[in-house]
């Protein structure tokens, strides 16, 4: 099989929890159907000589949930053809082909902590997309999205959020759009304190602030302001902490982020 996977058992510094081998066969060769490796950020492909291989070895990285390439091995033919074929890989190349291989088994999908799973499942739906009526329903719908820019690579963000949320990229930005600002904002208007240690509700240029997203455009993700962060905790140990003297907090990666 050109591409396949299996659960890694790796001792030692690797921890991995699956591998991916991707390899070009007879028949595939023959055919001038070779395996190719898709670039995320280029038009073209990467074709798999015969008889070369490239083992990927993905993990999701506990506590915080971040799928990463642990370590990728070339083993090449000796034809000669291996040495443009991989001096054209890439870790990322790599990693974006192990993980498009593996979501479409299903495999190697984080989830999110799971009081926010349980959010999204009693959160009211309107066409299936999360509701953002109400401040716990924004809260909610922000640190899915920081989680996803921390974790996820960038290339399956978009499915990851649209999987949670049953929004697509554009309406996702239409959100933030709505109920956020720029950090450049907050700054001209000497808001950053309130932003980061305040707690109570705060505007900028008579807009509420749920969401601080960066100035550069080129920047995915942002900060959830303190006061947003205390009210979304509050409401997730209410509604779904039944241990007795615990108080769960939200993990920094679902409060702030940049990609």
């Amino acid at each position: 099989m050109p591409v396949n996977s299996y659960q890694s058992d790796i001792e030692g510094q690797f921890n991995s929890d699956w591998s991916v081998v991707f390899t070009t066969d007879l028949k595939e060769s023959n055919s001038g159907k070779p395996t190719e490796f898709k670039t995320p950020t280029r038009k073209e492909t990467i074709p798999i000589p015969l008889g070369a291989t490239v083992v990927a070895h993905c993990s999701i990285k506990m506590p915080g949930g971040k799928i990463k390439l642990d370590k990728f091995e070339i083993l090449n033919n000796d034809t000669g053809l291996e040495d443009s074929f991989s001096d054209k890989l890439t870790s990322s190349i790599i990693l974006y082909n192990a993980v498009d291989h593996l979501w479409s088994k299903g495999r190697l999908i984080p989830e999110l902590d799971a009081y926010i799973e349980q959010s999204l499942k009693h959160l009211p739906k309107n066409d299936n997309k999360i509701s953002t009526k109400g401040n716990i329903a924004k809260a909610v719908l922000f640190t899915t999205y920081l989680y996803a820019v921390n974790n996820i690579p960038r290339g399956f963000q978009q499915d990851y959020l649209e999987k949670k949320l049953g929004m697509n990229d554009k309406y996702v930005t239409q959100v933030i759009n709505r109920y956020s600002v720029t950090f450049d904002q907050v700054k001209q208007a000497n808001k950053t304190k309130e932003l980061f240690s305040g707690t109570e509700e705060f505007a900028v240029e008579n807009k509420s602030v749920y969401f601080v997203r960066h100035t550069d455009k080129k920047l995915r993700g942002g900060y959830m302001p303190n006061w947003l962060k205390l009210e979304l905790e509050q409401f997730l140990n209410a509604e779904f902490n039944k241990v007795i003297g615990y108080k769960y907090e939200l993990p920094a990666e679902y409060t702030g982020a940049t990609d």
